[in-house]
């Protein structure tokens, strides 16, 4: 049940364009991957290939799984830390520009009505 809900992530992963949300819940062994698939770890998938004539099925249904699993493009996500100090400050002197252009053009407006005035 677990390595179908797996099938079921990987296709869904693989292809994007049909707007599948992955079936992450439905297994123990897909909530334990989800952060592999949603973070960008790095992945190592093991195929296991049998010579036998008896085995061919299960070889190929092996090696369309991994040819599936090769399609998941994993987005990298960087964890970066903020500066909230810099960060506060940048946006007090964008607040401070703003107020200080703001007083200008009350005073500019001001000198414009006395001078109509006169």
């Amino acid at each position: 049940s677990s390595l179908t809900v797996l099938g079921r992530v990987i296709y869904s992963l693989a292809n994007p364009k049909n707007k599948i949300r992955p079936p992450f819940r439905e297994s123990k062994l897909t909530r334990m991957l989800t952060n592999v698939f949603t973070h960008g770890a790095k992945t190592t998938l093991v195929v296991c290939c049998a010579m036998g004539q008896d085995d061919v099925a299960e070889t190929n249904s092996s090696l369309e799984f991994a040819k599936q699993a090769m399609n998941v493009k994993v987005r990298e996500v960087k964890n970066e830390e903020v500066d909230y100090y810099a960060l506060a400050m940048q946006l007090q002197a964008q607040i401070d520009a703003q107020t200080e252009a703001a007083q200008k053009e009350v005073v500019d407006k001001s000198a414009l009505v006395e001078l109509a005035k006169e």
